[in-house]
């Protein structure tokens, strides 16, 4: 997946830019939602939670972005910048949830 400056107005511009943009004009209704309801008051730094709540939709919007290229872009851009096929991933797995490891076994009681 490969961003690209964006020209606006004859000003190129990263793509980041515009994405903090749009994610601070969906924060805007946002904010006005939990100030109406009185949902800041549940929490212990609003500042620090509207920041938190800022980051996570950046990180949608860069993810739902991401998410439209494919997986056969990607190999072409491995191809072309001369990544050895060994370097490669054979698949890649999505899941639903992180594995956790096994628990331990007790030992026998003696």
């Amino acid at each position: 997946m490969h961003f690209f400056e964006i020209n606006l107005f004859g000003v190129y511009v990263a793509p980041i830019s515009i994405i903090l943009v749009v994610a601070w004009l969906v924060l805007l209704p946002v904010r006005r939602i939990a100030n109406r309801f009185g949902l800041l008051r549940h929490v212990w730094h609003p500042a620090l939670f509207e920041f938190a709540v800022y980051l996570i939709v950046v990180s949608l919007i860069v993810l739902a972005i991401a998410n439209r290229s494919q997986w056969t872009q990607a190999c072409t851009w491995l191809r072309d910048h001369g990544i050895a096929k060994t370097k490669w991933s054979d698949c890649v797995e999505l899941m639903s949830e992180i594995p956790m490891p096994p628990t331990p076994l007790k030992a026998p009681a003696s």
